[in-house]
């Protein structure tokens, strides 16, 4: 299914006891710790038109949010579940009045500190940075952010491939790692090495597999920190009898959560990347960046 981009905020709340007071006869009755419960999850930001991307842009009844709580004693793992009631916590989670950390990740399979990514399964994974919660100050909101980097192509066809089929466009090489894990503490990448997967789109996978202008594909990718030499990466583009190849230049980052627009223009014997824009991967902010021309 069609999915479109999307920048998710999550929305979570405790259920605090009452603070302390005095009983009956006047004796201090000792303050309560309280439960953490999640009241919903939501969307906040309004998705990127056009693309035929993959992301995740609702939750269905039975999807899993795991939360890590390093600081929760033997077994620091808690899962929701959006169930018909709303969304579920596995076990109770007590708040006293220190901060308790909590991270989240989607979909609810790590079971460590770590959320584990790769591009070959088309799965939109999700993180969030620290939030904090206690007795005191119970509620939090969770902001969710894309664990992948989103490559984007827009196309200008030109005359002679205007109405062509797109077979496949692909992305691969030896810069490309299709496996990794992301820190939820940190944020940190740690690749699996001598794993190199394409990420690949076929015609069939978009809405309207015929070339127009305007006419936009996406991929999700694990996150590249440094392309070492030029070619390490290459875009592949099969539409019909035309085929073309574009090697990504040295020194090409790709950041989880950010959209990476490559503008195509397509001629007979060969190909022009005349922009390419960065965007968080969400509808706002946008740099541009320069790059070389290419056959």
């Amino acid at each position: 299914m069609k999915k479109n981009i999307f920048s998710i905020m999550a929305a979570a709340s405790v259920v605090a006891a009452l603070p302390g007071c005095m009983d009956t006869d006047g004796y201090p009755v000792q303050e309560q710790n309280a439960d953490l419960s999640v009241s919903g999850v939501g969307f906040s930001t309004k998705a990127a038109d056009g693309a035929n991307n993959p992301s995740k842009s609702f939750f269905e009844q039975g999807d899993m949010i795991m939360l890590y709580l390093p600081g929760n004693g033997s077994y620091p793992y808690r899962k929701i579940t959006l169930a018909p009631s709303g969304w579920v916590l596995d076990s109770p989670v007590r708040l006293s009045e220190n901060d308790t950390e909590i991270y989240a990740c989607y979909p609810a399979v790590s079971g460590r500190d770590e959320l584990l990514i790769e591009h070959i399964t088309g799965m939109d994974y999700l993180y969030s940075a620290m939030h904090t919660a206690n007795r005191m100050n119970p509620s939090i909101f969770l902001a969710m952010k894309h664990a992948l980097a989103l490559i984007e192509f827009e196309f200008e066809p030109g005359s002679l491939l205007t109405g062509s089929a797109v077979d496949f466009i692909s992305i691969e090489g030896e810069g490309l790692h299709s496996r990794a894990a992301i820190s939820l503490p940190t944020g940190e990448i740690t690749y699996q090495e001598r794993i190199h997967e394409p990420a690949v789109i076929y015609g069939w996978q978009m809405g309207d597999p015929f070339l127009q202008e305007g006419t936009k594909a996406g991929l999700m990718v694990v996150p590249v920190k440094n392309v070492a030499s030029q070619g390490d990466i290459l875009f592949n583009f099969c539409f019909g009898e035309f085929k073309y190849h574009w090697p990504v230049p040295a020194g090409t980052i790709w950041e989880s959560a950010k959209r990476y627009t490559y503008r195509v223009q397509l001629h007979e014997q060969h190909l022009e990347v005349i922009d390419v824009r960065v965007q968080d991967w969400t509808d706002a902010g946008c740099e541009s960046i320069s790059l070389p021309y290419h056959y």
